[in-house]
């Protein structure tokens, strides 16, 4: 079997299957007529602009929620409505619609509420809002709950027949701003592609699409937003961009705002991807490198959290954690081994309450494990791939204990990584390069990662001693942080690197010693 072979089976494409992938141009459906009431939708917005109504858009602290919220405040400008918006801060209003802030809209006269990337679960909320007189208008993905809110129109790809897997709430926006504006737009397309990437859509039909049509427009480096997040400058640079750029170049550094507690500031993510005007695009572009920077540096005190595990699922928790780091810490946690992980922190409103997120690589459905636990808890959400919830800290026991209970009952075990063997011989830069031909990678598409067994003997230590690097054929194996006392035939499991460096690329396999 070729290498190319053993990629295709890796992924359980033919080779036709493969090239379509590959080709396939930007192809969505058409909402008007695959999406129960989205034509209404639009007309109840359309009759609002034609009105000159006051609107407001509620979005969320995460990539999604900001890039959504720009979708639709750009869609309204060029109708000629200059619309208010608003971004929670995860630790004064948090998740959701804000009774407070709810009440100042209604102070200043919004007579319009688009609530995008939540507003699912929020029956209350909505209630409110309309006794207030606002027609609610909600763009949500996330799971619906047994009682749906009654807004005066819902666009929600499940509730509406649109799809049978979940796409982002960018996503929806970007079919209203289609709807609305009769045009698509390249700058609204790649917005939305971003939140295939930082919400863990799985890479498959429009998802695939979208993204695809996304990073070709990153690539065509046209918009200075992007260009800044990821060259630096506000013109694009020579490497290629990949989904994994958009990742750690565009995703983090903008959800860095949502994390920190920056009060109302984390609304600079959505004045920095709407803005037009170069010189505020740089100093917005500052300012969420500078949140970057301290997010990194507030996550090295607390990567040591303490954890405890049980049954393979990790529950970590700690007195002063600061909620916008609960995510992270799931993640990292979920790399140790761990087949699910929770991470809380205190709620800072309330100390008696703690606020949860959890990540899987299980074959679990997020949001129907945190749904089975919603006698106990005070607020819950999400989809399949990841969930936030908020419970009495008395309950937190329990609800550990009831966590292990069910996925023992339902025999729910870690999905293992399915690593791809090969030889030495197969090690070369022509067949890491095949390996990008395979991009997009993403959720349920991931970057395929090999084992080996390799003479470590011929490897060179770094000056400092800690790394090793091994040649083989014309490429470089690299181990970070590479015990001295390995020696010898070691099975390495491989992930590809593509490094861009004096105007040329080197293909690299990062490796580490198979457990």
């Amino acid at each position: 079997m070729t290498f190319f072979q053993k990629l295709l089976a890796h992924y359980s494409l033919s080779e036709e299957e493969f090239n379509e992938r590959k080709n396939a141009g930007f192809s969505i459906l058409n909402p008007v007529s695959h999406m129960e009431g989205f034509s209404s939708a639009i007309e109840l917005i359309n009759r609002g602009i034609e009105n000159k109504k006051k609107f407001v858009i509620y979005g969320d602290y995460d990539v999604d929620g900001m890039t959504a919220t720009s979708i639709i405040y750009l869609a309204l400008k060029q109708r000629g409505i200059k619309a208010g918006y608003f971004i929670p801060s995860r630790y004064k209003q948090g998740y959701g619609l804000n009774v407070d802030i709810l009440r100042e809209f209604h102070k200043k006269g919004y007579e319009y509420l688009i609530l995008v990337d939540n507003g699912i679960s929020l029956v209350e909320e909505v209630k409110l809002a309309k006794e207030m007189g606002m027609t609610v208008i909600i763009i949500d993905h996330h799971q619906t709950q047994v009682n749906i809110p009654q807004a005066d129109a819902i666009i929600h790809q499940f509730l509406t027949g649109y799809t049978s897997y979940n796409i982002s709430a960018a996503f929806l926006s970007m079919l209203v701003y289609f709807a609305l504006v009769n045009k698509q737009d390249d700058y609204i397309i790649a917005l939305a592609g971003i939140a295939v990437i930082s919400d863990m859509m799985e890479i498959k039909g429009m998802n695939l699409s979208l993204l695809k049509r996304c990073l070709e427009i990153l690539n065509q480096g046209k918009y200075p937003q992007f260009n800044y997040l990821l060259f630096n400058s506000p013109v694009k640079g020579e490497e290629k961009v990949l989904s994994s750029s958009i990742a750690y170049k565009i995703v983090s550094p903008l959800n860095s705002l949502g994390r920190m507690d920056i009060a109302s500031l984390n609304n600079n993510g959505v004045k920095f991807l709407t803005e037009d005007k170069l010189v505020n695009i740089e100093a917005y572009y500052k300012f969420i490198e500078d949140v970057n920077f301290k997010k990194k540096d507030l996550l090295k005190k607390y990567e040591s959290a303490p954890s405890e595990t049980i049954s393979g699922v990790s529950f970590t928790y700690s007195e002063d954690l600061p909620i916008g780091l609960i995510g992270l810490l799931a993640n990292r946690k979920l790399d140790e081994n761990n087949y699910l992980s929770f991470a809380l922190a205190k709620q800072s409103k309330d100390s008696s309450v703690l606020v949860g997120s959890a990540r899987s690589k299980s074959n679990i459905d997020l949001s129907e494990l945190i749904a089975e636990f919603k006698d106990r808890l005070i607020k819950y959400g999400g989809h399949k791939n990841a969930c936030g919830f908020s419970i009495k800290e008395e309950d937190y026991p329990q609800f550990k204990r009831d966590v292990v209970e069910y996925l023992q009952m339902k025999d729910i075990q870690e999905v293992k990584r399915d690593y791809i063997s090969i030889s030495e011989e197969e090690i070369n830069a022509s067949n890491i390069s095949l390996i990008y031909e395979f991009e997009p990678f993403g959720y349920a598409f991931e970057e395929p990662s090999f084992t080996c067994e390799i003479d470590l003997s011929k490897g060179n230590r770094s000056k400092d001693f800690k790394h090793l690097f091994v040649e083989i054929n014309d490429t470089q194996i690299c181990l970070f942080n590479c015990p001295l006392d390995v020696k010898g035939k070691k099975k390495l499991i491989l992930h590809p690197m593509l490094n861009y460096f004096n105007h040329r690329y080197f293909y690299k396999f990062r490796g580490e010693i198979a457990s």
